[in-house]
């Protein structure tokens, strides 16, 4: 359902303008709760967390727990996965006690036990007074550690436990919350601080490394688990699931006409919150991402390739159920690129990815045999177009770069065949893209031209430094005595720039 507010925000008004009408209403908490818990994130956003004190406020709990979920998970690379900021936690916190201490600690008390634990955890060292108090007198050299730990970092005592900073900013907020939230919610405030104390307890007096990491490794494994259920629900697919389908995808691990396990799995979780493709969202639009109107009529009549696009398009004509559940699947291929996948070194953007499908389909739909849209699922079939890029295209793009590192250049030897090597064993893995900053790091200035024209050949998402693939020249090739990938890519490139200068049309006859 479309926002009540979102014909004002698209009227130009300022975000901080929106903001000051939404707080100066009457309804001010209906008209901020209203907002969709994708619009309230994005709004944020737009104003600056450090500015948003008034919308967190007004906002509902489940408003914040949406928020918290997009903004304080980050990969430290595309496809990788995403792990806590707690300073950025931190950060949402101070804008919370803008209204009070009393305020944000009751926003802190409503959200689970393993959620706050880790907060806490990456926060402060945590001693349990009562239970180290005989340890340490047993054991000198676990005192004098704790002894240097409290006297280098600032600490505050909450009943019987001990807390020791491990972050500067935000700690003095940090702790004015807890203080106020163990008056209200004593019995929630010892159950977390216990929970963490036992990793200082394995790590002081038992000396195990081994079993505090394995301690916190759970704890993070349960605030992700509860976090990926939620993003489940709304569309989301996790990196390892995304990673897992992408990869079964390139080195056809299943047969070619039935659903790998995976998708499988994250389809039937979905299953009971179908929302057509409204799940899918960019990180930092403020609106969802839809899939683009597929042409009808003439438009189709005039193409004479066959496309993913005009069957959508004959799918929603003939089959509306049918047309539904395909517009599910490509919306759930387009998360998986988003999350698994890398274009140019960053994460596909929404729109990036929806191209990225739908060439990939139309792919497998030129290869052939196989039947279309209709009668095979848009999983299936792109599972089909992304082998047939990494067979035809990423590894042979690969092999090309490393005969152009083979090559005798000024420069370090050393250095391009390190790279070499690099690139030879990622190669082996299904991976070349993983050297593919390396590989361009060491060329020559003579070569660099050709070789960005191969490093884009053999990234995950393979493009031509401009758009997607250019499936015309790939299936062309296919079907044509071999040559150099290198050079098909070239003249395909050439002779569609040639064609934008001249005004052409550059579709296939």
């Amino acid at each position: 359902m479309r926002d009540r507010h979102a014909v004002q925000d698209e009227r130009g008004l300022s975000a901080a303008r929106l903001v000051a009408r939404l707080v100066e209403r009457p309804d001010a908490i209906a008209a901020v709760r209203g907002l969709s818990g994708e619009r309230f994130r994005d709004l944020v956003a737009r104003v600056g967390l450090e500015d948003a004190g008034e919308l967190l406020a007004l906002a509902s709990q489940a408003q914040l727990v949406l928020a918290f979920d997009d903004d304080l998970f980050r990969a430290k690379a595309p496809s990788e996965d995403e792990s806590f900021d707690v300073q950025r936690f931190l950060l949402w916190l101070e804008v919370l006690r803008e209204s009070g201490d009393t305020f944000a600690a009751e926003r802190l008390a409503s959200l689970t036990d393993d959620f706050l634990a880790l907060v806490v955890e990456r926060s402060a060292v945590v001693v349990d007074q009562d239970a180290m108090g005989g340890l340490l007198a047993e054991d000198r050299a676990a005192g004098d550690r704790l002894d240097a730990l409290v006297e280098a970092l600032p600490t505050e005592e909450i009943d019987r436990f001990l807390l020791v900073a491990k972050v500067r900013e935000g700690w003095d907020g940090l702790v004015a919350v807890l203080v106020t939230m163990d008056q209200e919610h004593h019995a929630l405030v010892a159950r977390v601080l216990e929970r963490v104390a036992q990793t200082t307890m394995a790590t002081l007096f038992d000396g195990d490394e081994d079993a505090a990491d394995g301690l916190v490794d759970t704890l993070v494994e349960d605030v992700a688990a509860e976090r990926e259920e939620r993003r489940h629900a709304r569309g989301f697919v996790s990196p390892a699931d995304a990673r897992a389908f992408l990869s079964s995808a390139r080195e056809a691990k299943f047969p070619a006409t039935e659903r790998d396990p995976t998708t499988r799995a994250v389809l039937r979780d979905l299953a009971h919150a179908r929302a057509s493709v409204a799940p899918v969202f960019s990180r930092t639009s403020a609106t969802p991402f839809v899939i683009p109107e597929a042409p009808t009529g003439a438009a189709i009549a005039r193409r004479r390739e066959r496309t993913s696009r005009a069957e959508l398009a004959w799918l929603l004509r003939e089959s509306h159920a049918l047309y539904t559940e395909r517009v599910e699947e490509i919306a759930y291929l387009v998360n998986a690129l988003v999350a698994g996948a890398s274009f140019e070194g960053r994460a596909p953007r929404p729109v990036e990815a929806y191209e990225i499908v739908v060439a990939t389909m139309d792919l497998a739909l030129d290869l052939g045999p196989a039947g279309g849209l209709a009668d095979t699922a848009a999983d299936v079939l792109f599972r089909r177009g992304f082998h047939a890029l990494q067979t035809m295209l990423v590894v042979p793009a690969a092999h090309a770069a490393l005969a152009l590192l083979g090559r005798p250049r000024t420069g370090s030897r050393e250095a391009r065949a390190a790279v070499a090597r690099s690139l030879r064993s990622s190669v082996e893995r299904g991976r070349p893209w993983l050297s593919r900053a390396a590989f361009l790091d060491v060329v020559s200035e003579a070569e660099r031209g050709e070789a960005e024209r191969l490093a884009n050949l053999f990234d995950a998402c393979p493009h031509d430094g401009a758009r997607f693939f250019d499936r015309v020249a790939l299936v062309r090739a296919a079907f044509a005595p071999p040559r150099p990938v290198s050079t098909a890519l070239a003249r395909s490139t050439g002779a569609r720039r040639r064609s934008v200068k001249t005004g052409r049309a550059t579709t296939t006859e």
